[in-house]
């Protein structure tokens, strides 16, 4: 009998690998049944089975706690921090995501594996089963995990977004810095924002930002954010319209004619809300009984029986569309701006509409004005 051969066998099952494997393996190199069995003998005569018992205990211990810990951090991950806010990359943290609950997958299979009762009736010596259906296995889990990443991570940033419209602070900030990566990276741009919360501490905060939208954020402008007070790292810029709306709920359309006839017999307060429904940043003037808008320039002028609306906010096909569904007929045609655009006002049964365009700081501005027929003298 080779000892070199008996002390490797013994290495392997303190390894904690199976007899049948074992068996296979002196098989394949063309003993007999009756040697192997010789030397499967020889080699659990050398080795303490307490100590290989002991040995596997603890591997299945350090699995498990393994296994643990990972799914732990990858609750945390999504959930537990809720500094982090919206401003993290969403992809980078539903991969990261992924490959925790994958990790914590695989280490709990590896842990079932360790506990199965193998073929040859040792509970001692059980080992993972290397087959192709195995790896097959952990394929599955890795995808659907990555998978069940992108899932949590949209749930992560809907709560936020929850956040934000229920208790959100919006306040306005200035670009103080505009950081570039060196490689090319699109997620390594970043800008930084100053601002003061409620208590009146200076907040500086950053958010990613991809290199072509960087020219949206010159060193000292200032924009709008909304924060979650009890957290102010968790807070969003509020340029785009899809921000916006994420944030607060609010609707980011254009004004319609069917809009002024609604405000014409709302109250202040249902007014607003109104206003902000259509697009959000509306305030009260009382002194000119109107409202102002905080994060597009605009203005809506209320009186009785009057609505006027200066905003970038209309659609001029839409318009044109809806006036002639409403019954409006064109009564008086100006000539065509520098803009090439058509003045015009028109008249329904109940309501005249003066549609026209302003100038204002070289920006296109569209004035329309409803007037009720009813209330005029």
């Amino acid at each position: 009998m080779r000892e070199e051969l008996v002390k490797e066998l013994a290495k392997r099952l303190k390894r904690g690998e199976r007899i049948y494997r074992l068996e296979a393996y002196l098989e394949s190199k063309g003993y007999s049944e009756a040697t192997v069995e010789a030397y499967i003998q020889a080699a659990l005569n050398s080795v303490d089975r307490k100590s290989v018992s002991l040995n596997r205990t603890r591997v299945a211990k350090g699995i498990f706690i393994g296994s643990v810990l990972t799914f732990l951090g990858a609750v945390y991950y999504f959930f537990g921090d809720a500094s982090t806010g919206t401003i993290t990359s969403s992809t980078f943290r539903s991969v990261m995501g992924g490959i925790l609950i994958s990790a914590s997958a695989y280490l709990s299979w590896l842990f079932h594996f360790v506990w199965r009762k193998p073929k040859d009736g040792n509970a001692s010596y059980a080992y993972p089963d290397w087959s192709a259906s195995s790896i097959l296995g952990i394929f599955v889990i890795s995808i659907s995990a990555i998978i069940l990443g992108f899932i949590l991570d949209s749930t992560y940033e809907d709560h936020n977004h929850s956040v934000l419209r229920e208790s959100g602070v919006l306040t306005k900030a200035r670009v103080i810095s505009v950081s570039f990566d060196n490689f090319g990276k699109r997620d390594d741009s970043s800008v930084s924002l100053l601002w003061r919360d409620q208590s009146g501490n200076r907040r500086e905060e950053s958010f990613p930002e991809i290199r072509e939208r960087l020219y949206m954020y010159p060193k000292g402008r200032e924009i709008y954010v909304i924060y979650d007070p009890t957290y102010p790292h968790n807070f969003l810029p509020l340029l785009r319209d899809s921000q916006i709306q994420a944030a607060t709920g609010s609707a980011q359309r254009d004004f319609t004619i069917a809009d002024l006839m609604s405000l014409m017999q709302m109250t202040e307060e249902e007014r607003l809300e109104k206003l902000n429904q259509i697009h959000f940043g509306w305030e009260y003037k009382s002194a000119g009984h109107s409202y102002t808008n905080k994060l597009q320039s605009g203005v809506v002028e209320i009186y009785r029986g009057r609505v006027r609306v200066i905003t970038q906010r209309i659609s001029p096909s839409h318009i044109n569309y809806e006036q002639k569904k409403l019954g409006f007929e064109v009564t008086e045609v100006l000539p065509k701006n520098r803009w090439s655009l058509q003045d015009y006002t028109a008249e329904s049964d109940q309501y005249r509409l003066n549609y026209t365009h302003r100038n204002e700081g070289g920006s296109l501005f569209f004035e329309l004005e409803l007037t009720a027929k009813v209330d005029e003298p």
